[in-house]
């Protein structure tokens, strides 16, 4: 499949999906938007690429049955506003029905300065690498301590209060799975939060008939001992755009399902305001640095687009 194909096909299935939707005009418009950014980077596969080949059967989870859990949170705080969104995370960490057992946090060379006052475990990385060469460090430390999950999310997100324990209670009960990706919502209520509830932004894709994902996405993730051990995270992907992606694709092709649990609720914070202008500019930021990892994506996998076309967006579920 080729990108203008894909992105036809994305504009008509949404136009359909949405008709008789009271704000379908008002996405339609940003959807333009997002496809335009997309459609305009530099990200067409090569015309010898591999053809389609599905993934192996699912190898189940052995996750015991009183696990120990570790949650890696990578952070790149660069203003007051980061920091009180750290902050709001580890709240939402202390009020866990289950504790984690570590908490592990690794800084990327943040350039603004922060205390901790709760028992989070600091890794301090110099010079900036990006957030996969963060999340390695903080699943190295995770193999070390004996972690047998794995769970990951940003600093700008705050978790459910039964985060934790879902995690635990579906690697458990559906172990088919060995790698697992939640519903993220928007913390914020303006249209453009609205717009990524509906789109799905940062809730992967699923496989049409099937409750198995191609991918989920960091914000929201939680992965088996097993999986810790053999997959890392590619930290060529200099920004978070792609590199979710690409390790969830080397994990399906080892037989890792993605399982998708709607219990599992991350609030992800745009940290849009109330002036459209900036929010424009937001959006069109974000998507910007989505569609900057394309290329390094379709160069590592270049029948993405493949793939792609046999999901859909998962539906925001509240």
């Amino acid at each position: 499949m080729t990108p203008l194909r894909a992105y036809y096909r994305i504009w008509g299935y949404w136009s359909k999906k949405l008709k008789g939707h009271p704000d379908r005009a008002k996405f339609m418009a940003l959807k333009f938007v997002e496809i335009l950014i997309f459609a305009l980077s530099p990200d067409a596969p090569p015309p010898d690429r591999p053809p389609y080949k599905p993934f192996p059967p699912a190898t189940k989870n052995a996750v015991p049955e009183s696990p120990t859990i570790a949650l890696v949170v990578p952070c790149y705080i660069k203003d007051e506003m980061g920091k009180q969104q750290l902050e709001m995370l580890i709240r939402t960490i202390q009020q866990q029905t289950r504790q984690p057992d570590w908490i592990i946090l690794v800084d990327d060379a943040s350039p603004f300065s922060y205390d901790l006052d709760s028992p989070v475990e600091i890794i301090r990385l110099a010079p900036n690498g990006g957030p996969a060469r963060a999340r390695n460090a903080g699943k190295a430390r995770a193999e070390e301590l004996g972690a047998d999950i794995i769970a990951f999310t940003d600093s700008d997100c705050r978790l459910s209060p039964t985060w934790v324990e879902t995690i635990i209670e579906a690697f458990q009960t559906s172990r088919e799975f060995q790698i697992l990706s939640g519903n993220t919502l928007s913390y914020g209520n303006s249209w453009f939060d609205n717009y990524h509830e509906i789109n799905g932004t940062l809730n992967g894709r699923q496989f049409k008939d099937s409750n198995r994902l191609l991918y989920g996405t960091t914000a929201n993730l939680a992965i088996t001992r097993n999986v810790n051990q053999q997959i890392g995270f590619n930290d060529k992907f200099p920004s978070a755009a792609g590199e979710d992606i690409e390790f969830c694709f080397r994990a399906n092709e080892f037989g890792y399902a993605i399982g998708y649990i709607p219990a599992m609720v991350v609030y992800h914070d745009f940290n849009y305001s109330n002036s459209l202008q900036d929010n424009l500019q937001k959006f069109v930021n974000l998507f910007r640095k989505y569609a900057a990892g394309q290329p390094r994506l379709l160069k590592i996998i270049p029948n993405y687009y493949d793939y792609l076309d046999k999901t859909e967006g998962i539906r925001r579920e509240h």
